[in-house]
């Protein structure tokens, strides 16, 4: 500790030299010994933190805990992290709305908010089918969540509602299959005349779209990267589909000049040429397609995945599409 202070008092005292405190008295003097120490304070903490930093080159596990951790800060993740927000926001917003339509001798309304509030008296006898909503190319999304997209019944359904107070000709355990689906937390409305209509809010999911902004997912239905079934890589994929479509054309020249030093100059300026070629084509369709759907993250079509890479025992090969395992 002692030498510690004696080489730090030297070190002061050629700062101050520099600086030119010892021809100084007073409060200039001081103000100038305080901005000496900070000096020296500042490359003190560089040079600790400048150790620590090759340390943990070495040795990544020194930082990170678990995988889970160092994958937080990788590039890929935080892709993967923002696309998933995007989608459950707007899963979130198509999980509002039901809706539904049905045929048969069907008389009267039912009219709902929330099951504190409720107006009906129906009867009916018939066929019917519900659905999400009525933009049908976005039942897509209740089928990438594996969701039930329609709902069919069939039966008779009668009720008289007023208030709280309901009664109806079933159990509320055997209402979804005579007629269409309601929660306590829902606003909805059915009309009946021959044709049946049926619009559902649910409000318990309007909050959970609300609140998903903010971080919180209130019906816990989110999907979040450990429910991918594999880790995805966008960036490498963007990465992958800029620089095949950039430098795709190097396969020629590389071709030629791999052909002709297994083989010869014959095969070298034919056969060379034209696998140059082909695989130029390749790498310029499947570099436009990973550019375009890079946001999913998949895994690599062309091995080699670039046109100049280290690679040691890997045969120039097209993968079937990854994408083709998950859909």
């Amino acid at each position: 500790m002692l030498m510690l202070h004696c080489a730090t008092e030297k070190t002061l005292n050629k700062i101050n030299g520099f600086l030119g405190i010892q021809n100084l008295k007073g409060q200039t003097m001081e103000i100038r010994k305080k901005l000496a120490k900070l000096v020296v304070s500042v490359f003190a903490t560089a040079a600790i933190l400048g150790a620590t930093g090759a340390i943990a080159a070495e040795n990544d596990d020194w930082f990170y805990t678990n995988e889970d951790q160092a994958q937080i800060f990788d590039v890929n993740s935080v892709i993967v992290q923002g696309e998933l927000y995007l989608w459950n926001r707007v899963a979130d917003l198509f999980d509002i709305l039901e809706c539904g339509i049905g045929v048969g001798w069907n008389i009267g309304f039912d009219a709902q908010i929330t099951e504190y509030a409720q107006l009906a008296a129906i009867k009916k006898y018939g066929k019917g089918v519900e659905f999400p909503h009525f933009i049908p190319p976005f039942w897509m999304i209740h089928y990438f969540q594996h969701k039930r997209i329609f709902r069919v019944h069939d039966g008779q359904y009668s009720a008289r509602a007023f208030g709280k107070l309901r009664q109806q000709n079933v159990t509320e355990e055997e209402r979804h299959q005579v007629t269409f689906t309601s929660d306590p937390w829902d606003m909805r409305l059915e009309l009946a005349l021959l044709a049946h209509l049926y619009a559902d809010v649910k409000l318990d999911e309007t909050a959970d779209f609300i609140t998903g902004f903010f971080g919180y997912d209130l019906k816990h239905d989110d999907y979040s990267i450990e429910d991918s079934m594999e880790r995805r890589r966008p960036a490498d994929q963007l990465g992958r589909g800029v620089c095949n479509i950039l430098f795709g054309a190097l396969e020629i020249p590389f071709n030629i000049l791999r052909v002709t030093e297994e083989e010869g100059d014959f095969p070298g300026i034919s056969k060379g040429v034209f696998l140059g070629v082909w695989r130029f084509a390749i790498r310029e369709v499947v570099g436009a397609v990973e550019l375009i759907s890079f946001p999913f993250g998949w895994d690599p079509i062309i091995l080699p995945e670039y046109t100049w890479q280290k690679t040691s025992g890997i045969i120039w090969q097209i993968n079937r599409p990854s994408f083709q395992r998950y859909f």
